[in-house]
């Protein structure tokens, strides 16, 4: 799950694009619970299905699809 934290998240499209192409099934939240905000500290939080949090920042990376291969397990 991909969570967009906050009003001004950037927009999670490209990653649920780069996902479907890896046929990982990812869905997009939007957040706007203050408290939320404030305990993930970034606008943008990847999280595994076992709830982990297995990625975070405040803007896309240049690469998604090398974030969603490392955290999926494909590279190391």
């Amino acid at each position: 799950m991909l969570l967009r934290l906050g009003a001004d998240a950037p927009d999670g499209v490209a990653f649920e694009s780069e996902a479907s192409v890896r046929g990982v099934p990812l869905k997009t939240v939007a957040v706007t619970e203050p408290r939320a905000i404030e305990l993930y500290e970034r606008r943008l939080v990847l999280v595994r299905p076992d709830g982990h949090v297995a990625w975070r920042a405040d803007h896309l990376p240049d690469n998604i699809g090398a974030v969603l291969d490392q955290v999926r397990g494909a590279i190391i």
